[in-house]
């Protein structure tokens, strides 16, 4: 498999999500994080040493009209001032690490003074998070259970009628969900 190139790696996954003035919100229902990637000099394209971001894909309710196909589908690249807020948001929900479900807003907030003259403030943000629901929650709210913990063990292979691919990319939070589920069920 070979290294994506610059434009193949921007042009994938919708469109990148756009702050177009102080004030601008971006939110919905992530669909994929990204593992952290090495940012990228915008002139030369050259790695900035030492400097990293995260890749966040987003459904949103947002449509461009200039864009043929819009589905909602945006991109935040999690560097900077954002890291800080999405990283804040997450502390405030309990939360590690965003979460394939869950549901994240970033907004614009202020601009940093810039550092230099000439040079534009840095865009400074806040955020808010809320983790996705947990599919076995309903049962243990019920007092339903049947005496199975709410800590059943992960196991490595999907349960039947879930595919190997896609228990390997399932978060571990719907994979322990989907072992609660089956140590409550009864034997048959």
């Amino acid at each position: 498999m070979s290294e994506p190139t610059i434009g193949g790696f921007f042009g994938g996954g919708g469109t990148s999500a756009k702050f177009p003035q102080q004030g601008a919100k971006v939110e919905g229902t992530i669909t994929k994080v990204h593992p952290p990637e090495q940012q990228r000099d915008f002139d030369t394209q050259q790695p900035i040493p030492g400097k990293y971001q995260v890749k966040i894909e987003l459904a949103t309710e947002e449509r461009d009209p200039n864009i043929d196909g819009d589905e909602g589908a945006r991109t935040l690249y999690v560097k900077g001032w954002m890291q800080g807020a999405i990283g804040d948001a997450l502390r405030k929900a309990g939360a590690k690490e965003p979460e394939v479900g869950g549901k994240l807003a970033v907004t614009w907030s202020s601009t940093a003074p810039p550092s230099r003259p000439g040079l534009q403030g840095a865009h400074q943000y806040t955020a808010t998070y809320t983790p996705p629901s947990k599919a076995g929650s309903f049962f243990q709210e019920a007092g339903t259970d049947n005496g199975a913990s709410k800590d059943a063990p992960i196991p490595d292979s999907p349960p039947p009628g879930i595919d190997a691919e896609a228990w390997k990319l399932m978060p571990p939070a719907a994979k322990q969900a989907i072992a609660n589920v089956a140590a409550a069920a009864p034997p048959f």
